[in-house]
């Protein structure tokens, strides 16, 4: 149960992750490794799907905190990510 928690942990300190003054009012690069992340999880014909759907989603988050820009490709992400989630479930079912 331990692990779980360390999970959430991870994923917290990625969102509240600092965001230099720079970069303020800048596309967020989580939000375009997310997007790409989304377009390889189609082209693998869904394999990479579920890591891109939670990147996406904390990206989205992460980027809407800040406000930076990307939400987006943020949201293309979750959108992309969910149909290859569901191809590979689909696959999954068709295979089983």
């Amino acid at each position: 149960m331990s692990g779980d928690h360390d999970d959430l942990d991870f994923v917290e300190s990625i969102i509240n992750a600092p965001v230099s003054e720079s970069r303020q009012g800048k596309t967020d690069i989580a939000c375009i490794v997310a997007f790409v992340m989304a377009i390889l999880g189609l082209l693998s014909a869904g394999m990479f799907s579920v890591f891109a759907l939670i990147a996406s989603i904390v990206a989205f988050i992460r980027a809407r905190k800040f406000g930076l820009k990307g939400k987006g490709l943020a949201t293309a992400g979750i959108i992309m990510s969910a149909i290859g989630t569901l191809f590979l479930i689909i696959f999954i079912m068709a295979m089983g």
